[in-house]
């Protein structure tokens, strides 16, 4: 599906995440820190937000939700969540603090909203959970054994459906469902090749360390999209960002790692996406600059398997050019 009509002066570099709500398509572009919305055809609308320095303005966006119990549209800056109606309409601007460096955040319930947070000073935490007004309710979040808390300092994160909030610690594999106001219940063990981690290790971040320097180790970003089948993520393994998809059914894990090169069709289709429909398919955005890097690298053999495989993507994508064309893929895992 093309995107359509976008004004010049708001082109789209990267579209980062979709939500569909309200029989539309919500895109966050966080180069351009535009939030831009479509028509379930693909048929720009309207921008939500006004960048800026005013008390109704953003500075940036670092990310956005739908509070769907509340028809909020909630876009994160720096230091505030601005709230809009479902018409892009200001509603009010709630300040979180200046040394917090929000950077994600998932609405958890009715009342609770969890960030991902970058603190600066001499704290050390990765989780902030407020109230709908800003309050803070909680911070880090406790692992059910024996209530130890992780440095975050490496990697690690929070990430966010809209429906259920994930959280994955920096050495381990185990993905945890975040349970407000500040608690973790575990949910999916992963195992992505001989390089994962050990789960008896994770409390050892020195040697985790040490073995990242050497690059002889797996683990888990903190990049998640799940449907009732599939739970979607990336990995890093030794120096490369890789993906994963888990059967929830089966619990089985199949990784990139096991597709060949001549399968590259795939590679550049499903990476993690970025979104999921009220039909159950997940989205993907593909940019002018993606698709030429494909296609030089592998030529006419690309090309070739791209038009068997879909005719229609295939029109889609010779007709791109670099007037601000960007292009959605739905898709469902078998």
């Amino acid at each position: 599906m093309p995107l359509k009509g976008i004004p010049s002066d708001k082109s789209i570099l990267k579209v980062n995440k979709i939500i569909e709500y309200d029989e539309k398509l919500l895109l966050l572009d966080k180069k351009s820190s535009n939030l831009l919305v479509f028509t379930l055809n693909g048929d720009f609308i309207k921008i939500i937000g006004v960048k800026g320095d005013g008390p109704e303005e953003y500075k940036s966006i670092n990310d956005f939700s739908v509070h769907k119990n509340r028809n909020e549209i909630i876009i994160l800056d720096y230091e505030s969540m601005l709230f809009y109606d479902l018409n892009g309409n200001f509603k009010k601007k709630v300040y979180l603090g200046s040394n917090l460096y929000p950077n994600s955040f998932s609405i958890l319930d009715d009342n609770h909203i969890a960030f991902n947070v970058s603190v600066n000073g001499n704290e050390n935490y990765k989780i902030l959970i407020t109230d709908i007004h800003g309050n803070i309710k909680g911070r880090e979040a406790k692992f059910p054994e024996s209530g130890k808390y992780l440095n975050f300092a490496f990697t690690g994160g929070m990430n966010g459906d809209g429906l259920d909030t994930y959280y994955n610690a920096p050495t381990s594999s185990l993905v945890y469902k975040i349970i407000p106001p500040a608690d973790l219940s575990p949910l999916y063990q992963l195992n992505f090749g001989a390089n994962t981690w050990p789960e008896n290790k994770k409390y050892n971040h020195q040697e985790f360390d040490k073995e990242i320097m050497g690059l002889n180790v797996s683990y888990l970003n903190h990049s998640y999209k799940i449907t009732s089948d599939w739970f979607i993520f990336s990995y890093t393994d030794k120096n490369r960002i890789l993906y994963g998809y888990y059967n929830i059914n089966n619990q089985q894990v199949y990784t990139s790692n096991t597709i060949k090169k001549s399968q590259r069709l795939i590679r550049f289709l499903l990476p993690v996406p970025i979104g999921v429909d009220s039909n159950n398919r997940f989205i993907n955005s593909i940019e002018f600059e993606t698709f030429l890097s494909f296609k030089r690298n592998d030529s006419s053999e690309f090309m070739k398997g791209l038009k068997k495989f879909n005719l229609d993507l295939y029109s889609a994508l010779e007709k791109m050019n670099y007037d601000n064309s960007i292009i959605l893929t739905f898709y469902q895992l078998k």
